[in-house]
C-alpha cells in the first residue's frame, strides 16, 4: 500500500514539474513575442521575423530571402497574410534551429549531403540531383520520377522546382514518409506501429 502512495506522489510531482516547465516556456515565448512585435498588432511581420532569426542565428547574421520565406511559410502556413502569430512563434524557432543544426559545420549531415549533390554549386538541387540524393537514401537503388515529384510536392516550399538548403530536411522527411506509407500499404495487417524518421521537419 505504501509503495502505491509513494508512486502516486512521485507521479503527481512529475506532473507538477511538467506543468511548471510548460508555463515557464509559455511565459518565455510571450516575452519574446512582445519584444519582437514592435508594431504591437499581435502578429510578426517579415521584418520582425527577420530580426528574430538574426538574433537566434549562430553567426548572428541576417537570413537570406529564401530562408526567411521558408520560415514564414512553415510557421504561418495557415495565415494568408504570411505573418506569424504568437501560437506560431515556437514553430518558427524550431524550424530555424533545426536548419542551423543541420548545417552547423562542414561535417553536419545537411552540409555533407547537400555538398555531395550540389555539383554545380548553385545552392539548390535540381530534379537530377534530387534523384541522386533519394537513391542514396534508398540504399543505392534508383528512384522513380513519381518519387521525385512526391518529394518536390511536399518539400518545395518556395515553389521554384528545386530544393534549397533550408528545404533539405523537409525533402528527406518527405522521402521517408513516402516509403513508410508504401510499406504500410504493402503489409496492412502485419503491424500498426508507425515508423518515424529522426529528421527534423514539419509535414
Amino acid at each position: 500500500m505504501a509503495s502505491v502512495v509513494v508512486a502516486r506522489a512521485v507521479a503527481e510531482q512529475r506532473q507538477e514539474a511538467l506543468q511548471k516547465e510548460e508555463a515557464r516556456k509559455r511565459q518565455t515565448l510571450q516575452e519574446l513575442f512582445d519584444k519582437l512585435d514592435e508594431s504591437k498588432n499581435g502578429t510578426l511581420s517579415r521584418d520582425e521575423v527577420k530580426n528574430l532569426l538574426r538574433e537566434i542565428s549562430k553567426e548572428e547574421k541576417d537570413p537570406s530571402e529564401d530562408e526567411l520565406e521558408f520560415v514564414m511559410k512553415m510557421a504561418g502556413q495557415k495565415n494568408e497574410d504570411e505573418e506569424i502569430n504568437k501560437e506560431e512563434l515556437e514553430t518558427a524557432i524550431l524550424c530555424w534551429q533545426c536548419y542551423q543544426t543541420s548545417f552547423a559545420d562542414d561535417r553536419s549531415m545537411g552540409s555533407v549531403l547537400f555538398k555531395r549533390y550540389d555539383t554545380d554549386l548553385s545552392g539548390k538541387l535540381n530534379r537530377r540531383q534530387i534523384k541522386g540524393l533519394l537513391a542514396e537514401l534508398n540504399n543505392g537503388e534508383e528512384v522513380s520520377e513519381d518519387d521525385v515529384d512526391w518529394v518536390l510536392q511536399k518539400a518545395d516550399v518556395l515553389k521554384d522546382g528545386e530544393i534549397s538548403k533550408i528545404e533539405l530536411n523537409q525533402a528527406i522527411a518527405a522521402w521517408f514518409q513516402n516509403q513508410n506509407t508504401k510499406a504500410r500499404l504493402a503489409q496492412p495487417s502485419t503491424s500498426s506501429t508507425k515508423s518515424k524518421s529522426s529528421v527534423c521537419a514539419i509535414l
